[in-house]
């Protein structure tokens, strides 16, 4: 059922069938930090239509799938480390609005963040490192997103993939990627200052202008 304002603080959750902790649909302005969730089947933490709460500062490691599943509005996701997780380390669903994804640490997941849609994310100062595919991928529904001062290395595809028109893209490092630091879709909104080198694809990167 839902629940409404609930501080979740310093767990240790290990290895379940399901996931970690769950936020049923409507659980509003709960704050879920400083925990450490790992050997989970089904992934870390998952958000499910509720609004406003708050993540951060939490290890999410070795999960099955997700590190964290985000589908709500107004969620904050700040300070967390993602790392080992199967799938995506941070995936935001369509269902989401308004999502603020800040100074995370995504590192050896499938894919560092993954967009898979929603309207209104911000993902800034993350740091996306040697995860098997792209350190950051935004899928090509998601509506109004910004993607700014991530810095994204040694990923084993490109840095950053983004793939919807509507994504500005804004003074993001993007180096020493298996492909392109930046691949993006005619059509985005190049917001400038972004810097890439030292990528496999010597274009080091595509719709977007990059130094």
């Amino acid at each position: 059922s839902s629940s409404i304002r609930n501080k979740i603080r310093r767990n240790l959750v290990r290895g379940t069938e399901s996931l970690g902790i769950y936020l049923a649909p409507g659980s509003d302005e709960n704050e879920v930090s400083r925990n450490r969730i790992s050997g989970h089947f089904s992934g870390g933490i998952g958000i499910f239509l509720g609004n406003e709460n708050d993540v951060s500062h939490n290890d999410v490691i070795d999960n099955g799938f997700e590190g964290r599943t985000i589908a709500g509005n107004g969620t904050d996701v700040s300070h967390n480390d993602v790392t080992n997780n199967r799938e995506a380390g941070i995936r935001v669903y369509p269902s989401s609005t308004n999502t603020r994804i800040d100074r995370n640490r995504a590192k050896r997941n499938a894919v560092g963040i993954f967009v898979a849609g929603g309207d209104g994310t911000t993902i800034s100062r993350n740091r996306l490192s040697e995860n098997l595919e792209d350190g950051m991928f935004v899928d090509a529904s998601a509506g109004n997103t910004r993607v700014e001062r991530n810095i994204a290395t040694l990923n084993g595809d490109d840095g950053i993939d983004v793939q919807s028109i509507e994504t500005v893209i804004r003074r993001n490092v993007a180096n020493h990627n298996v492909d392109l630091g930046i691949e993006a879709v005619s059509g985005v909104i190049d917001g400038g200052r972004n810097v890439a080198s030292g990528n496999g694809d010597p274009a080091e990167c595509v719709e977007v202008a990059c130094r």
